[in-house]
């Protein structure tokens, strides 16, 4: 007995899937002990004259009946449940359940035409496997198959061969020929396809590694496209070709082996012979080259629709860059692309973005600008103005690391931008942890270090100034030997084979952070500052009665003063070590806007917060008068469904970076930021609710009085238990500076 209680199954749910629950539904009644029948057949009517065996019997059934009955309430949900509850039997029950889900005759035909037409237009989608397209095509077919409909597997193996993507067309080919599709089961067909599409995924990775081959070292050869307009140019390896516009065709990469001799190969650069143009390591071209690139670069770009073998040109999306910037994906397709032997390789899932213009992020496109290579040469003489490196053979045993070039721009506070710049980093991912480096640590300084420093420069009319290392890493010395190769567009001509011996640090390495650091430390410490014990950044330099104040954030120094000959002498004597640039009174650090006036200072995030509300598309809500409900509590597991946990996640960070000069959502921050593993639709609202209240307060900062008293003091409190989840508090501390806050936090 105890067996069969174990064994017992579970009454099936009704989750608004009726084909699925009824199959289950009646298999569960049929294991019953004739339940099944009853539900079928019903209870029939007695008659005036019943013997005592057909009065048991009648009995018997109605208790069948109920137990039935009482099967069926446990498995339909309440809200649908309240529709029958007038029903008397479980045969009443049963029927008002199909005709409800199932339709009349006249719904089921409308219902199977609709199904066939489904069944008709399928087709495997770019990008889907081959369980997840038979798991789509059975569902259909299952149901056409509960509507009556009599689809044979012949018909569905079939269709499924004829459905599959381009890719797959030598397999179907195969298969077709291989077996007798009207013996196939559907069994066979999936395992079969499985097989092959293991296969093709690893061919998809060879695509991928010939993808990155041909964007830096093949040509571009053979093109003739069908359409409108005409264009003649060169390519970049200066070989002709010429196009007729919009259209498809046959488009042609040649791949020239390793092995081929080039010792007869001129360069068209630097016009010596054993490498192409594209292969060049000598020196840049000038302003001329650069004019006469841009009309090859705009012709390559007008036959890019013209290199697919297919395109779909209904196909949308969008692509983010890491600028959080987007462009349109105007189609999908194939590029079929000609290799050696003249056989065809395919790649597929080739996106279609006609804005996509140029890639800054590349040598080869950076250069051809003038401001990218201005910026690129003022890294080189800062490099060798600084005596980082000597060029040098390379001993034996020691290995060199590889540089690449990383471009960004630098933006004001009103998102203009302010200047490029242009940084050679070291590929430092290919050092060893022991054998290349010992030490990384380097610290950098509070953000309530810098608030707390503000706020006594406020009380005492002090200015707050700003000074910018360049190239900060430049500047530290390294204890280690550690050997790069020489720059893309800098190498020296006639020591090519040569490579630099770094005498300091360069962007990239390991050590390049505690490099830094441990330089400017003996820097101050020689020029008489005293370093903090409890904040490693904090400098502090007294001399009767005269102070200096420095804040140490990676490359950015924050400095304030009450004598000015002290801090010019500070100056000169900085811009003497290192190679600076005086941004004078501080107006703008990581994000954060400085307004310094006659009454004090006033710190805030008001752009941070506009580019927030843009981004999570805020900008037009209604604002609220708090950022969180009062007495609201939230949980890990309440009601409702799930939200992306992306977004959630995206929406949280920002919000958290914001907290440096907003304490007002401090709480709120710290609250919503406890759930960000799975998020549910009430967290997301908390969440949005933030931003609405941010909304209403986009001016919203931090003001420094000028005059106050400099006496600290602090707030703290805790909610005793009040967490859902867990009973844990939640605690929280604020410290002023006279009237204003330096420090705060809340948490669980």
């Amino acid at each position: 007995m105890a067996s069969e209680t174990f064994v017992q199954p579970a009454i099936p749910r009704f989750d608004g899937h009726y084909d699925h629950w009824r199959m289950l539904m009646e298999n569960f009644l049929r294991s019953k002990k004739e339940y099944w029948d009853v539900v079928e057949s019903g209870v029939v009517e007695p008659t005036a004259r019943m013997s005592e065996a057909q009065k048991a019997e009648l009995e018997a059934l109605k208790l069948k009946d109920l137990k039935a009955k009482n099967y069926l309430f446990q498995a339909i949900d309440r809200t649908i449940l309240e529709t029958i509850l007038c029903k008397d039997t479980s045969k009443q029950i049963w029927d008002s359940m199909k005709k409800k889900y199932q339709g009349t005759t006249k719904t089921k035909r409308q219902q199977l035409q609709a199904l066939r037409s489904e069944f008709e237009i399928l087709r495997m989608k770019d990008g889907e496997t081959v369980t997840d397209y038979f798991s789509k095509t059975m569902a259909i077919v299952n149901k056409l198959r509960t509507h009556g409909d009599k689809t044979q597997d012949v018909t569905v193996v079939e269709k499924i061969l004829r459905s599959m993507t381009p890719k797959y067309n030598f397999v179907v080919c195969a298969i077709e020929e291989a077996n007798d599709l009207d013996e196939m089961s559907l069994e066979e067909l999936e395992s079969s396809l499985l097989v092959h599409e293991r296969k093709l995924n690893r061919q998809e990775q060879n695509e991928q590694a010939l993808k990155a081959t041909i964007g830096t070292s093949s040509s571009f050869s053979n093109r003739s496209n069908r359409g409108r307009g005409r264009g003649r140019g060169r390519n970049q390896q200066n070989l002709p070709f010429e196009g007729r516009g919009r259209g498809r065709g046959r488009f042609q990469i040649s791949y020239r082996p390793k092995s081929a001799d080039r010792s007869k190969v001129e360069c068209f650069l630097c016009h010596k012979y054993g490498h192409y143009q594209s292969k060049c390591r000598a020196n840049l071209p000038n302003n001329e080259g650069e004019k006469s690139n841009f009309a090859q670069i705009e012709e390559e770009i007008s036959l890019l629709m013209a290199a697919f073998s297919t395109l779909d040109e209904s196909f949308r999306d969008n692509v983010k860059f890491g600028d959080n910037s987007k462009v349109s994906v105007r189609g999908r397709g194939q590029v079929t692309i000609q290799i050696r032997g003249n056989a065809a390789q395919t790649i597929s899932n080739v996106l279609y973005v006609p804005e996509l213009k140029t890639n800054l992020l590349t040598f080869r496109d950076a250069v051809l600008e003038s401001k990218w290579r201005k910026a690129m040469d003022e890294e080189i003489a800062t490099i060798e103005r600084n005596n980082s490196w000597e060029l040098t053979e390379l001993p034996k045993g020691k290995k060199t690391i590889g540089v690449k070039w990383v471009y960004k721009t630098k933006l004001k506070e009103n998102g203009e931008v302010d200047k490029y710049k242009a940084c050679l980093v070291a590929k430092g991912y290919k050092q060893e942890f022991g054998v290349d480096y010992q030490e990384v640590f380097a610290p950098v300084v509070r953000h309530d270090t810098i608030r707390l420093v503000i706020s006594l420069a406020a009380q005492n009319s002090w200015p707050v100034f700003q000074l910018d290392v360049k190239s900060a890493f430049l500047h530290g010395d390294l204890d280690e030997q550690v050997f790069i190769e020489q720059p893309p567009g800098y190498v020296k001509v006639g020591n090519e084979h040569k490579v630099y011996k770094l005498k300091r640090a360069l962007y990239g390495l390991k050590q390049a952070p505690r490099a830094w650091y441990s330089r400017i430390e003996a820097y101050f410490l020689k020029e008489g500052f005293q370093k903090c014990p409890y904040e490693h950044t904090l400098f502090t330099k007294t001399e009767g009665g005269k102070m200096l104040i420095v804040c140490l954030y990676v490359d950015d120094l924050i400095y304030t003063r009450n004598d000015k000959a002290m801090f010019d002498k500070f100056k000169k004597s900085m811009m003497a070590e290192f190679d600076m640039s005086d941004l004078g009174l501080m107006h703008y650090y990581l994000g954060i806007e400085v307004d310094q006036s006659a009454a004090g200072i006033f710190i805030s995030q008001k752009k941070y917060v506009q580019d927030i509300l843009d981004r999570f598309r805020m900008k037009e809500c209604n604002p609220v008068s708090t950022p969180i409900d009062a007495g609201m509590k939230l949980a890990k597991n309440p009601e409702g469904m799930k939200v992306n946990s992306t977004l959630y996640k995206q929406i949280v960070g920002s919000l958290m970076y914001l907290t440096t000069t907003r304490p007002d959502i401090m709480h709120a921050v710290s609250l919503i930021s406890r759930y960000m593993e799975s998020p549910k639709e009430m967290h997301l609202l908390a969440a949005k609710r933030i931003l609405r209240y941010l909304k209403g307060t986009v001016e919203y900062g931090l003001f420094y009085k000028k005059g106050e008293k400099s006496d600290m003091f602090g707030f703290t409190d805790s909610d005793f238990a009040r967490d859902v989840d867990d009973r844990k508090s939640t605690s929280g501390y604020v410290f002023m500076m006279g009237t204003t806050a330096v420090s705060w936090s809340s948490r669980k």
